[in-house]
């Protein structure tokens, strides 16, 4: 990817012309979020769990 942007000339509006680097950005940006969304799920069913059993 380092070699692709210098090739572009530092534009980094190159990778959002080609349609597989939009899917690999799209793949990027979901791994690096997936974690957070996974851990909220998980509180929140841990929260309604200890909810129904306090109740």
């Amino acid at each position: 990817m380092l070699r692709s942007y210098q090739m572009s000339g530092g534009d980094a509006g190159f990778f959002l012309t080609r349609p597989i680097a939009l899917v690999m950005l799209a793949l990027l940006v979901a791994l690096l979020v997936w974690p957070a969304v996974r851990a909220a799920i998980s509180r929140s069913r841990h929260t309604k769990v200890n909810s129904k059993t306090t109740s």
